[in-house]
């Protein structure tokens, strides 16, 4: 089963139609325990940082959400979803995130249009399960002010946008994510999920 967390931080239905085109077994959800029957999660997100970890908090995902990341259950995390991923962000200085990867999210220091909103290109520094088959420097649809930076222990994606590259795609143990949304960006986005739910 597919598990698609629900924690009320924008609309699922795109991430869910997408996901249904390669799995019958998807369940968007907004129980916590649902989680102990997941095969793979998905972790959407659009908004601030501050905003989805309380509400992650509140209903009750984090617990349950370690315990998946601990048994090296598959996370793909989409926009915010991997931003959620890091320690901190500076979107929400006092907030701590789930804390898989010890690093920090950070602004757009150099960009004069910011939020980055529309088509960018990713060229790949690394090839995985998530990104097989697809080629280089294809372009994806982005919509952030924040963004995580160049790693060579995560980074399997890069973009620049304005001179300020920038990762936007991770693969680091069990966790996938991309700074863009896959669902939104045609054959290449699709890709990306059907490598996830068949590859992965």
């Amino acid at each position: 089963m597919i598990l698609i967390v629900n924690y009320k931080m924008g609309n699922l239905g795109n991430v869910e139609r997408a996901v249904k085109r390669y799995c019958d077994n998807v369940l968007v959800s907004e129980n916590p325990l649902d989680l102990m029957n997941a095969k793979k999660i998905i972790l959407p997100g659009v908004g601030a940082f501050g905003k989805a970890m309380r509400n992650l908090n509140e209903a009750g995902w984090i617990e349950p959400l370690n315990k998946a990341f601990d048994k090296n259950i598959p996370i793909l995390g989409i926009c915010l979803g991997l931003q959620l991923f890091f320690t901190e962000s500076e979107e929400s200085p006092q907030t701590r995130g789930l804390g898989w990867i010890n690093d920090k999210i950070i602004r757009f220091k150099r960009a004069k249009k910011i939020p980055h909103i529309g088509w960018n290109n990713v060229k790949w520094s690394s090839v995985n399960l998530l990104n097989n088959n697809i080629p280089d420097d294809k372009y994806f649809y982005f919509v952030h002010s924040y963004y995580a930076p160049l790693r060579e222990d995560y980074t399997s994606g890069i973009t620049d946008y304005e001179n300020e590259r920038f990762t936007s795609v991770i693969k680091k143990d069990n966790l996938y994510a991309t700074q863009f949304h896959p669902e939104k960006s045609h054959i290449n986005g699709l890709k990306i999920i059907e490598n996830f739910i068949l590859k992965v």
